[in-house]
């Protein structure tokens, strides 16, 4: 017994610090597949409040009746893939598509239309679950899933409802309903250069939320204590946010938009939009990106210019929902390539781009390296 913890500890000693650090809350998190759905569901939950205080019981209605879309497509898709659905499984599925229902409700405007919603929630819960494992004959990834659900609901309604997606109420925190006026984003004052329009805003309602957008994105104070919230939990789920907000930062310092200063320049891009939400309460999740932290900062990176230049394109004011889709999708091939397999004992390099590697499997690629 004492000679196996010896063992352990040389193993552990075998690996740099940088990755001993990085992956001391991912262990626990294998070790508890509920760790990442508790992190989801606290995020969310202060998401959904936050719209509440700013848009009443539309808000919570459009959030709850998404959930049952969701939580109906799961069903259904249990029953259809009966033969090969895992039922030891179910409740992190069914947890990933109540996710896929709120991350879709709280990126809508707090008056969108109830049937359009409803019926995409629960057409692209169904596609992933169903015809995603029919035509790859390889099952969904736990947590991918949700995620791709979500992404694809919210792209095939920007793609139908272009007008009305990008159309927001103006919050009214006082009243606790929704305004019968139709309010300025700030990614809209952004490429108007609207200063009056700024001004009116102020720099304060910016930062709480007070602010017409998606109803669960517009709170930069929220979205920042969940990016630290992140970074508490697991630092390397904060590597793609951070190498997005590097991206924003340098190009509203070097190349602020509207004829505003680089500071307001800075606060209406974070603020406005989906991007934000979706690098920090997506893509923050350990279990969608590969463990390579490098190519986690790439992905980061690629997606902040990505979303840079597309809210420079008079096409859409926000494409942030195509390009998230766009890399998740791009995440789980190149996570299923060979570039990602582990390699045979003695094999050089690699080992740590794959995905799934469990711990003890880390583990023994150290001590291996260090025998030879």
């Amino acid at each position: 017994m004492r000679n196996a913890k010896i063992l352990e500890i040389d193993k552990r000693k075998a690996i740099p610090l940088p990755q001993r650090i990085l992956r001391a809350k991912h262990t626990e998190q294998r070790k508890n597949p509920y760790a990442p759905v508790i992190d989801q569901a606290i995020l969310l939950l202060f998401a959904a409040a936050m719209a509440w205080y700013y848009y009443g019981g539309g808000a919570l209605r459009l959030v709850s009746f998404s959930l049952l879309a969701a939580l109906l497509a799961e069903l259904l898709s249990a029953l259809i893939l009966k033969g090969i659905y895992k039922t030891e499984k179910l409740p992190l599925h069914l947890a990933d598509s109540l996710f896929s229902g709120a991350i879709t409700a709280l990126l809508l405007p707090a008056d969108f239309s109830l049937p359009p919603a409803l019926l995409f929630v629960f057409l692209s819960v169904l596609a992933v679950r169903v015809l995603y494992p029919v035509f790859t004959k390889k099952p969904t990834l736990i947590g991918a899933d949700g995620v791709s659900a979500a992404l694809l609901a919210l792209s095939l309604l920007t793609i139908f409802f272009p007008n009305k997606i990008f159309t927001f109420p103006t919050p009214d925190a006082l009243s606790g309903a929704l305004s019968p006026e139709t309010g300025l984003s700030a990614l809209e004052i952004l490429s108007t250069g609207s200063q009056n329009a700024a001004l009116r805003l102020g720099t304060v309602n910016l930062w709480i939320g007070n602010v017409a957008g998606p109803m669960g994105s517009t709170c930069l104070l929220l979205l920042l204590t969940a990016l630290v919230y992140r970074l508490l939990r697991r630092p390397s789920g904060c590597i793609f946010p951070a190498a997005y907000l590097l991206v924003v930062v340098l190009s509203s310092l070097l190349l602020p938009r509207g004829g505003f200063s680089a500071g307001e320049s800075l606060l209406l891009e974070l603020s406005g939009g989906t991007a934000l939400f979706l690098a920090i309460f997506v893509f923050g999740d350990p279990r969608l990106l590969p463990d390579n932290l490098i190519l986690r900062a790439a992905f980061g990176i690629l997606a902040g210019v990505a979303v840079l230049l597309s809210r420079r394109l008079p096409l859409l004011e926000d494409g942030a929902c195509f390009i998230a889709l766009g890399i998740n999708l791009l995440s789980e091939l190149l996570s299923r390539s060979a570039l990602f397999k582990k390699p045979k004992k003695g094999a050089p390099g690699r080992r740590q781009w794959k995905q799934k590697q469990t711990d003890e499997e880390f583990l023994d690629d150290y001590a291996g390296e260090g025998k030879e």
